[in-house]
């Protein structure tokens, strides 16, 4: 269920709503970004920038890399599903726990998962030997750096080793950087570009709050970009959504406010939860943090729902439920503490 249906079954607004399942950056759209969108109107009756070649210089520019470097779509799933029928792909490697999104789109096309677990006792470290151990049976790598659920990170060698083994087993490699510009880690992009077989995904539906214009991106050598757009053509990128876009990736004052609200909300958010039992709360170093409850309940997520609150939910072997919890607006994120607490001293 997602928070369009949940809408429709409460007969309420889609604000109404408290998102927590969505990652999308708590501040809503950049200043600049919403005067490109006011401003392209007037250029709506015209056909949109094919080529997208404005935004594809600064991205290039910014990343020291060619513009036959760099495609254009509206999100991941189109992207993965190009990829999966090139390649053809028909067994996928990723790190567990994988989320709901990923398991969709597997699913969507019966393919065979191989997970390799993100371990919490390590301080949700990833066992790198054990990672290239198990991708020599498989077709495709998907790794989430950060990861979307946990927020663990690769180091910048272990990268590297990926990228390098990937290749010599003629695998294809997807590093889904969605979460990245909410941290300060650097991205591969020089490595992905020299390899035939590796791409980096980003996303402008997420840090810059613009799921309701899609843009994204691949980067990625000149042989492989040109393979997956042979294969198929991604969905054209609106005019509103590539202006916005722009303007977005040009704002840096968003960046800054946008970190250091986060700080504070983590701040406020972990001095409230220290106080709820059998709640364990990790930090990552993206918009979320992770909860762990160290008790079963039955109908978490409609425990939430039921005060407009959507959540995902997952549990372990062990009996213990994981919610990962991206921050929201201030209200909101006092809102699901106290019902969370609620749940909690009522399902003891």
């Amino acid at each position: 269920m997602n928070i369009n249906d949940v809408a429709k079954d409460k007969g309420c607004d889609l604000r109404q709503v408290m998102d927590f399942t969505s990652g999308v950056n708590p501040l809503g759209l950049s200043n600049r970004a919403k005067h490109a969108i006011r401003k392209g109107i007037k250029y709506l009756p015209f056909p949109p920038d094919e080529e997208i070649r404005y935004l594809k210089q600064y991205i290039c520019k910014r990343e020291r890399i060619r513009e036959d470097n760099v495609i254009f779509g509206q999100g991941l799933p189109h992207i993965l599903h190009t990829i999966i029928h090139m390649a053809p792909v028909k067994t996928v490697f990723a790190c567990s726990p994988v989320s709901l999104e990923y398991k969709t789109i597997f699913n969507k096309y019966n393919m065979n998962i191989v997970t390799l677990p993100i371990i919490e006792e390590k301080g949700f470290s990833i066992d790198i030997d054990r990672l290239i151990r198990s991708v020599q049976d498989i077709d495709m790598v998907l790794l989430a750096t950060p990861h979307d659920i946990t927020g663990a990170e690769f180091s910048t060698e272990n990268i590297a080793r990926i990228i390098e083994e990937t290749d010599k087993q003629d695998k294809i490699l997807v590093i889904d950087e969605t979460y990245i510009e909410f941290t300060k880690s650097a991205s591969p992009v020089q490595l992905i570009v020299e390899s035939e077989k590796a791409v980096i995904f980003r996303t402008f539906s997420v840090f810059h709050a613009l799921s309701g214009l899609p843009v994204a991106y691949v980067i990625g050598s000149s042989g492989l970009l040109n393979k997956i757009s042979n294969v198929a053509s991604f969905p054209q990128v609106g005019t509103l959504g590539y202006m916005a876009a722009l303007a977005s990736l040009k704002d840096k004052g968003y960046k800054e406010r946008t970190r250091r609200f986060i700080k504070e909300e983590k701040k406020f958010i972990m001095e409230k939860m220290n106080n709820i039992s059998n709640l364990n709360v990790f930090d990552t170093s993206c918009n979320f943090l992770l909860l762990k409850i160290q008790k079963s309940i039955m109908g978490l997520e409609d425990l939430f729902l039921k005060r407009n609150i959507l959540v995902n939910a997952c549990a372990d072997d062990k009996g213990n439920t994981y919610i990962r919890m991206p921050l929201k607006t201030h209200k909101f994120n006092a809102r699901f503490i106290k019902t969370l607490k609620y749940i909690l001293d009522s399902h003891g």
